[in-house]
């Protein structure tokens, strides 16, 4: 069993890849809520934060960041880092640096949502489809339909008809 933090989330396949970038999700989701409770207390006339109606445009930002996250984008990933981080600059401009701990676990989130996005597609380019030599050791299927598939010259590797370069050897193909 992995031991899992929040902190550093140890990412072995696909699962906990997506599992870590979804921290992000959540961390976009928090912001982009919390920004429209602060907006709907306003028009109650109770304003401590000073906000004002072009944080709808963060609540947007936000959203399709988190959108973005949780389709595996990494650039995505990687803009809720920046515009998180450029958003407490110019906080901090504004009202004066004021640390806090919440500033911490979501730069924290927010890493492992960039770690999360960059090891999931790392995974995903790991082929999952068994080759054609374990399927003839499987004896599930016939001899003569794995034959007929068709193969690299160089290497006997199983290639997709039409594809330019076998991935195995690296070989330019043919098709006759």
């Amino acid at each position: 069993m992995i031991k899992q933090s929040w902190i550093r989330f140890e990412i072995i396949d696909k699962v906990t890849a997506k599992s870590a970038a979804l921290h992000g999700l959540w961390v976009c989701g928090i912001i982009a809520g919390g920004i429209l409770i602060a907006l709907m207390l306003r028009q109650l006339g109770f304003n401590p934060l000073g906000i004002d109606e072009y944080a709808l445009i963060d609540v947007g930002l936000y959203s399709v960041i988190g959108w973005g996250i949780h389709r595996m984008s990494r650039v995505a990933a990687l803009s809720g880092v920046v515009y998180y981080a450029l958003g407490q600059v110019l906080m901090w401009q504004r009202i004066g640096f004021k640390p806090s701990a919440l500033i911490i676990v979501v730069l924290f989130a927010f890493a492992n949502s960039i770690r999360g996005t960059f090891a999931y597609h790392r995974y995903s380019g790991e082929s999952d489809k068994p080759t054609a030599q374990d399927r003839k050791e499987s004896g599930k299927e016939s001899a003569a339909a794995i034959e007929s598939e068709w193969s690299c010259s160089a290497c006997g590797a199983a290639i997709t008809h039409g594809q330019p370069v076998c991935g195995a050897c690296g070989e330019q193909l043919e098709y006759t």
